[in-house]
């Protein structure tokens, strides 16, 4: 069977707690005629990441994660489904895979991207990196 939760904590309790659960053995039969063994429990990581990074690095954090795209409807409904809730968009970037991360059995599949957005606390506007606003300090008014 498998069991998705989600866990949510510093770094160092999540990692004791999911080796606290990796440390478990059951009981299990292999064989109807033989004494049951043992089985570890196996506890894998699912995780959404956000990496954030200048815009003017799009390609070269692209190419260094280098994601695939999602595999079949389900998956792709899934990421969808990500991507909505993170206020993220679709992208069709050419990816070259760069050989400097070390990735054996680890699959990354792209959610998508969005760009930087902030709201004044003064006056509640939104907007972008290349925008001025009230609190934000200039030349003029240092």
């Amino acid at each position: 069977m498998h069991l998705y939760v989600t866990a949510r904590g510093e770094t160092l309790q999540l990692e004791r707690f999911m080796n606290d659960l990796s440390a478990i053995y059951l009981p299990f039969k292999y064989h109807p005629d033989e004494p049951p063994g043992r089985v570890q429990l196996a506890v894998r990581r699912v995780e959404l990441l956000e990496i954030v990074f200048p815009e003017e690095h799009r390609t070269l954090v692209l190419n260094t994660v280098a994601p695939n795209p999602p595999k079949g409807h389900k998956h792709e409904l899934l990421t969808m489904m990500f991507r909505k809730a993170v206020g993220a968009e679709g992208f069709e970037d050419r990816i070259v895979r760069s050989p400097h991360i070390h990735r054996p059995f680890v699959d990354v599949t792209a959610v998508g991207i969005r760009k930087d957005d902030y709201v004044c606390r003064k006056c509640n506007k939104h907007y972008g990196m290349k925008e001025l606003c009230c609190d934000v300090p200039t030349v003029e008014n240092l």
